[in-house]
């Protein structure tokens, strides 16, 4: 069990109370600027003072990842100067933006700190090391199946295709799901190959061809994600793979920790300023042109989050009503397939992107935005403490044991964490993989071991020192 630290959550929950005394005047930018620059002095301060008390292992913690997301997606654009701001909002929107966001990073904050008491639980299944590469071979193949069939299992074609403009691809699916839109939800198990690429690779330290042959599909992976420019997904699969890492390796010194932080830290900041320069025109035609059809924007942009949730706060309550249930409504429904249920709503009633006056795109708000549409700053913060709350759950996960099926599982949850974090109408959606991979662990492998001969001694990987 992973716990966090009320003296480091004090520290933090210090600063933001501090930035909040700081909003104030007639220029949003400035005053998003120093909101941003003391959460994030104070986001830091708190991470280093735990990380301190930690073994360097510990550092690679969900609630962790989450606070770092949430800020990330609202106040670090803000580091750097962003005078266009000021022209974009005016400073009473920007100032109650900037207060949503203090609170919603406070509640998540505080939410870590709640889950229920830790229970005894069933042994965690320990599969041999073929029975995790069958997994990874099986995710791989039914995750991409809707690509190879689109292309006919041409691989020139599956290339030429993924280097196109966005969205263009014949294996991208139309707004509203169908019966062969089915297949391409199966990518979900996408998520799971970076951190049993992780495991296996660990296992296989002593036969350098075979941790490249493993790498392989985890290699595919990430070129995909980097040719359709969807910077989160890609920021998703790199983090997942970094954190299953740090928890399979035997011995984890600070400064291979240091490493692993550093490195997926330095490819999310590379992801967030080029992916912008060429989703939209395809990275072929930008290797091929000097000058991109869509000039880049001359300054550091994450998602531009602040000023929706600025919207936000113009459009709730004045010009519409609060939606209410009508957004948890959504959450739990999103799963269903549209094939079998085709009355399920197809969006919100008011969407972000309505909002925003750019219909023909799509925009999230983060868990501060979509919490204030629903109920107001109330909606923020239960969004906040419901967020953190699953964190600190998820934390019961017993990794600190270096059981492989706990080590892979807690790694994959990174991945509803973050998905969250920038809009928790996907929540339900990111509990999919892993509810597939505990199928697969309570159900499939008991089923396929009874039906299959015993292949000998198993190998559970490396002791945990």
């Amino acid at each position: 069990m992973i716990s966090p630290n009320w003296r480091g959550t004090a520290i933090l929950l210090g600063a933001l109370f501090v930035a909040a005394l700081t909003i104030g005047g007639s220029d949003s930018a400035a005053m998003a600027g120093k909101v941003a620059w003391i959460a994030g002095v104070g986001l830091g301060s708190a991470f280093a003072w735990e990380a301190m008390r930690r073994p360097p292992r510990e550092w690679f913690r969900i609630d962790w990842a989450a606070l770092a997301t949430a800020y990330y997606l609202t106040l670090a654009e803000f580091l750097f100067p962003q005078p266009q701001f000021s022209g974009e909002v005016d400073p009473d929107s920007a100032a109650s933006a900037l207060r949503l966001v203090l609170a919603g990073l406070a509640a998540l904050a505080i939410g870590r700190h709640l889950a229920w008491p830790a229970r005894a639980d069933r042994p965690w299944p320990n599969p041999s090391r073929r029975e995790w590469l069958a997994l990874l071979i099986g995710c791989f193949a039914l995750g991409h199946l809707h690509m190879f069939l689109s292309v006919g299992f041409n691989p020139v074609t599956l290339i030429r295709e993924m280097l196109g403009p966005r969205f263009s691809q014949p294996w991208a699916r139309e707004r509203l799901g169908d019966s062969r839109a089915l297949l391409s939800e199966l990518q979900l198990l996408n998520y799971l190959i970076p951190p049993l690429t992780a495991w296996l690779i660990v296992q296989t330290w002593r036969r350098p061809w075979q941790r490249l042959v493993i790498a392989l599909p985890l290699v595919f992976l990430l070129f995909a994600s980097f040719c359709g420019g969807t910077r989160y997904v890609l920021a998703t699969h790199v983090a997942t793979f970094a954190v299953a890492l740090a928890w399979t390796l035997p011995e984890l010194p600070w400064r291979r920790a240091l490493l692993l932080f550093g490195i997926p830290l330095a490819a999310v900041l590379f992801i967030t300023v080029v992916a912008l320069q060429f989703r939209h025109q395809g990275l072929s035609q930008k290797l091929q042109n000097s000058k991109p059809a869509h000039a880049p924007p001359r300054r550091f942009i994450v998602d531009n989050n602040l000023r929706t949730i600025a919207r936000l706060t113009e459009t709730f309550p004045a010009k519409h009503g609060f939606l209410g249930t009508e957004v948890p409504l959504h959450i739990l429904v999103r799963p269903l397939p549209r094939a079998f249920f085709p009355a399920k709503p197809e969006k919100l009633s008011l969407s972000m992107e309505e909002i925003a006056g750019i219909p023909q795109t799509s925009i999230a708000s983060t868990f501060v935005g979509e919490g204030f549409i629903m109920a107001g700053w109330r909606g923020s913060v239960a969004f906040g403490l419901i967020l953190g709350a699953l964190c600190a759950c998820w934390n019961r996960i017993p990794v600190l044991a270096g059981s492989a099926s706990a080590i892979i599982l807690y790694a994959s949850g990174f991945h509803w964490a973050l998905l969250t974090a920038r809009s928790p109408i996907w929540l339900s959606i990111g509990f999919l993989p892993c509810l597939a991979f505990v199928l697969v662990l309570r159900v499939a492998f008991p089923v396929a071991r009874s039906l299959l001969p015993a292949q000998g001694a198993t190998d559970h990987g490396p002791p945990r020192l």
